[in-house]
Order: C-alpha cells, then structure tokens, then sequence
C-alpha cells in the first residue's frame, strides 16, 4: 500500500550563528507541480471537521488561497484530542494565509501581527525589514545542554570539554585532582582512560563536570543550584560548582575531542558511551537531496510578545519576571483576564489600540525553508519567500563549506514548521507540527479502516526532498555539523569526508511510536494515528471541494500534536506512564531529524517535551513559562515609557 509518495520528479532554530537576511517578500507559489503524495485510503471519520466549522474557519468563504481565521484559543473545547488537532491545522492554515491588510499581499506569519526573532531581540515586521534565519536547528535538553542519542536511543546531555583543559577526576583512593588531558581511549570495562601528553596513561576513574565545561549563559542550567555563597566564594562561582558536580550527579556525558572524533564519556562513571549510529553533537545541519541546506526562523505574535514585554517590566504584568526565581516564571495566557491584562499593558506603553487576533493568545511558530531552485519546478506547491542566503565554496574542499562572505538574493521554500500555542486551561501550550508532502517516508504504521487496524508498510519510493528512493542504510545520521568558531559547514565523519545528502525517515509515523497506549484516549497505536490520518484526509476533501487543491497550503500535512493533561508541568510519553498526550512522540522530520530514535518505539527517541521541560524548582502544578526555550533569553520590547525615561 502506498503512503505519503512522491510523484513529482526532482529539479538540479536557532541557537547557532549563522544569520542571513530573509527579504519582505512572502509569496505562494503555484500548487500541484510539486506532486501528490498519497494518505492511506478510507480512514475510519474519527476526527473530522463539521462543514459548518470549516466554513467558519475563513474570513469570507472557503476557497483558492483565502484567508483564515486564528482558531479561538480562548474557547477552545479540550473534551477530546480531536479538537486538539483541528486547533492546530486551522492555527497553520491561519499562518499561511494571505493577508490582505499586509504590505504587498504577504501572509500572516509576515504581517506586523509577527514579531522576529533576532540575537534574543524582537523584531517587528513590516514587510520590509530582512528577516534573519539559522544555519542549524540545535536542539536543548531538559537542562538547556545539547544532547545526542545513545545506542538505545535514550536522549544524553551533554557537556563540551574545552581543547587542552584539566579536567577534574577522583582516583581510587577518592582523592581528587585535576589532569591535563592530551588523549582518550578505550580500557578496561569500557571505562575511559586518558592519556596525558607524553601518552601515558592517568589514573583516573571518575572524570566530573567542572565550571569552566559550562556554558557563560547559564540560562535553565540555574535551575540545579540555589543561588548562595559558600566559604566566601562569590555567589556566581559558587553557583556554578554547584551546577557541575548536579551535572556530574545526573551523570551527563562529556564531549572529549580527540585525533579520531569525539569521545563521549559519562561524568562520574567514566563510562564510555556509544551512541546510535549518526550521532555527532551539537548544531546539526540538514541538507536536501539536492544539496540544498535547510535555514530556521522563529516567530512569536503580539500577544506573546507584549505578554513577555510586561512580565520583563517592572510594575508591568504581574508577576515580574526574574530569571533566578522559578516562582516568578508565571504562566502563558490562558483566559480572558490574561488577554485583558496584556492589552491594557500594551496600550499603556506604546503599543497597538487592539491585538485582532488576541484570541489566538500566546504563539510561537518554528520555520524550516530551502532554497526553492533546488525543487521541483521551482517550488511550485510550496509556500516560498524572498532571502539573501550566504554562499558557500563547496569545491575547494568538500568536507569543509567555507563562507565566501557573499550572498545570493534567491527563493527559499518552506518544508517545515512548529505552531505552539497557548490555550484555554494549558499554558504548557500545544506543540504541532507540520511538513510538505513532498519531504520525506514514513516508518512502518497502522490505521483504522473500516473498524479494522490496518497495516501500512514503509514505502521509501521517492523522489523525496530529504531521502533518496528506495531503501536506506543510514537514516537519520547527522552528516555535518555548523562551526560556530569559523562559521563553516564540515562533515562529522572521521577523518572527515564529502558532505552529502541526508536520508530521513520518520521513525514515529504522525507522532506514534509502534508499542504502547500513546494517550489516555486512544488505547492504542492504530487509533492514535488515525485522528492525525482522517483529519488530514478530512481537510484535504474539503479544500478539493471549494477549488482549493491548488491552494500551495494543500500540499502540508499536520504530522501530529501534543500536549499534558490539565495543562500540568510534563513528566514524560504517556506510553512511558507520563502525562503527555496527544500524538506523544512528536518529531519534525526537518527540526528533529537527529533525535527521532533508531526505531519507532517509545523508548526510542525523543519528543517536544523532553526538551521542553519546566525548571526542576517549581512547584506548581501547572507548566510555566520556562518551557519555551526563548521566554527566558528574549529581551523585552522597547516601550514608548520607557523611551520617555530614558
């Protein structure tokens, strides 16, 4: 049986640097070249959207690229998962929509109602501003640490050791000293043992973290040490002892850089730790099949960015934010009261009379773009913008991209986004995430077709964006990585080799991991990825009934959604006992590539909320602001008070 298949035929996020210049124009391109990619046939109707809804999801009617509504955050009814999913595929369609009160026909994601992230400032848009994108989508754990997967697929944070540095071990008597270390191999048990310069072994066994393996911004790493003084240290250099030897508690691994790659050895063991195949590091970078390199953006709307604005300002929305006490994180807007709050603050100091879209509430929105010349027909069937986009010399040396310091005015495509958004009694927000037809295979599935669990074999043919057809060997691997010291683009094999294409597949087809019940909903697998199935299915028949299958918004699929019951703090896969819910092993294939697991069973891999976590000290029972990985590290906006202040 085939599914999501390509019959197109093929043309020759943020942390990390790499910033270019995304230009005001937003444009559709033409539908339909792209290709069709084909939904298993006849899904069981167990999550559709009533005509009279659907009707109402547009500002006028339903048809050929016209614009929607933001779903009613405020109301949303969060009685069953299905309306979970339906907010989420009219908050994207919303997104993408023209908007007619725009400058030059762009779409909402561009208007003014958007807000750019740029170097932790709010940008606002105006169509004519560039827009700055990220050469890599790195990824944090739950403590703001990179992670790599180890080889049961387990989600490992770690830590860098700095070229040449002591690093601090206890020996076997448990007296500690501190070695240079010049080398690292493999001994006895597995264990670690590290060499000095003259290649000697050290007797070390138990190799900790230490302060200066942490990174300067501490950000959510604060969250594991009080901030207190010991011995008449100075709080900060105490707070970071603190940090490490929890981090060496916790056991995280330490990234050692040696003559034949990097070593991962877990602190406080001094275990080495194998990782699943193609995993590198940090500050991976994704490249098509065309070898195309996939940039990032992120977004917030007004509501979110006047909301972060008055919780930063004194005397603003209380309470007032402060980065070293968890009990002033506070929670994204969920109610009424919430909205009033923030456009009465808004008002107050500067900003827009109205927020139109307010009961959007809090959005954050993720954007994965490529260049649309490397696509079939030009991107056509994709939703496509104008962008300076940095050039690489890629012949001199092709294990190692160096920037020439120009950059090409050209069309890049969208291939990816998240759409998080706060809603009626869940400020943990719910993560969805969407992908072009066009990217990439499923892994092996079931659904529900006439009250039956239907099998869906993985069908790699392609052509696909993001995997050659056919079978694969090496899914998933990250092949090279973003240099933040040089700003190159090198390969992570060694000794180092030609970058090359990546092969993706998606290890949890729709957010469903193969084994276990995936919601407290739907009992099991088949069920779950059925609702995400029939929506899709469900959208698309209606969109095809008002002349809309040319529509480019057509072309993407709502891969899935998650969120945690009653809006609490997460604690883990509801297949693993934990509270998350909805499709909960949710990864986008051009986001999350390299974290998706080496299989597709829940103990494999990760999800949303493995990364974004809240901070271990509160207490609350519901999730706050600190699981958004930019509330914390974004500047507020400038206010017309405090211009007048100042």
């Amino acid at each position: 049986m085939k599914h999501l298949r390509s019959s197109c035929s093929r043309s020759s996020w943020l942390r990390a640097g790499g910033i270019v210049g995304l230009a005001a124009s937003l444009a559709a391109g033409i539908a339909g070249a792209a290709g069709a990619q084909v939904l298993p046939p006849s899904p069981d109707p167990t999550c559709t959207v009533p005509q009279q809804d659907f009707t109402g999801w547009f500002k006028s009617k339903p048809g050929l690229n016209q614009p929607v509504n933001p779903a009613n955050s405020l109301g949303l009814d969060t009685s069953n998962n299905c309306n979970f999913y339906k907010w989420s595929a009219q908050m994207f369609l919303w997104l993408t929509s023209p908007d007619a009160g725009t400058l030059h026909d762009k779409r909402v994601l561009r208007s003014e109602a958007f807000y750019r992230l740029d170097q932790g400032n709010l940008i606002k848009q105006d169509g004519i501003l560039a827009r700055n994108l990220s050469l890599s989508a790195t990824k944090f754990g739950p403590d703001g640490l990179p992670f790599v997967l180890d080889a049961k697929g387990h989600l490992r944070e770690f830590v860098t050791v700095p070229d040449r540095a002591g690093l601090t071990a206890s020996n076997a008597l448990g007296a500690e000293g501190t070695a240079e270390i010049a080398a690292v191999r493999a001994g006895a048990g597995g264990k670690a043992e590290f060499l000095n310069a003259e290649g000697k072994p050290i007797q070390t066994f138990a190799p900790k973290v230490t302060a200066g393996m942490l990174p300067q911004q501490l950000g959510r790493l604060a969250g594991l040490a009080a901030p207190t003084t010991t011995s008449g240290a100075p709080g900060a250099t105490s707070e970071r002892r603190q940090i490490a030897d929890a981090l060496t508690a916790k056991k995280v691994l330490m990234k050692i850089a040696t003559r034949t790659g990097p070593v991962f050895v877990e602190a406080g063991s001094g275990d080495i730790v194998t990782l699943s195949p193609g995993q590198a590091g940090d500050h991976g970078v994704l490249v098509s099949q065309n070898d195309a390199i996939v940039y990032y953006e992120v977004l917030v709307n007004d509501v979110y960015a006047w909301y972060l604005t008055g919780r930063k300002t004194p005397n603003g929305i209380a309470p007032t934010y402060d980065a070293d006490d968890p009990a002033t994180f506070g929670l994204f807007p969920t109610s009424q009261p919430d909205l009033t709050a923030i456009f009465d603050f808004a008002k107050k100091h500067g900003g827009p009379s109205s927020l139109a879209d307010g009961n959007a509430l809090a959005v954050e929105v993720k954007l994965a773009w490529v260049e649309a010349a490397t696509l079939p027909d030009g991107g056509k069937g994709y939703i496509t913008a104008q962008a300076e986009v940095p050039e690489y010399d890629r012949t001199t040396n092709p294990a190692d991209w160096a920037p020439t310091g120009k950059t090409n005015r050209t069309q890049v495509a969208l291939v990816g986004a998240h759409v998080v958004g706060s809603t009626n009694g869940h400020p943990e927000m719910v993560w969805a995430t969407f992908e072009h037809q066009a990217n990439a295979p499923l892994a092996d599935y079931s659904y529900m077709s006439g009250g039956k669990e239907t099998p869906v074999p993985s069908n790699p043919t392609g052509p696909w964006t993001f995997s050659a057809s056919g079978p694969q060997t090496n899914y998933n691997a990250q092949l090279a990585q973003y240099d933040k010291a040089n700003q190159h683009i090198v390969s992570t094999a060694s000794p180092p080799v030609k970058i090359a294409p990546n092969d993706v597949l998606h290890q949890k087809a729709w957010g469903v991991a193969s084994d276990g019940q995936p919601n407290q909903a739907d009992k099991t697998p088949a069920i779950a990825a059925n609702q995400i199935v029939s929506l899709n299915t469900d959208i698309r028949a209606k969109l095809s009934a008002v002349g809309a299958a040319s529509d480019p918004r057509f072309n993407y699929l709502l891969m899935g959604a998650t969120w945690t019951l009653g809006g609490a703090r997460p604690t883990g896969p509801f297949p693993q006992g934990g509270n998350e819910i909805g499709t909960s092993m949710l990864a986008n294939g051009t986001m999350e590539t390299f974290a998706q697991g080496n299989d597709t069973k829940s103990t494999s891999g990760t999800n949303c909320f493995a990364c974004h976590s809240s901070n271990p000290k509160e207490t609350q029972a519901q999730a706050s602001t600190s699981v958004s990985h930019i509330f914390g590290s974004t500047n507020p906006l400038k206010t017309s008070v405090e211009s007048k202040e100042k």
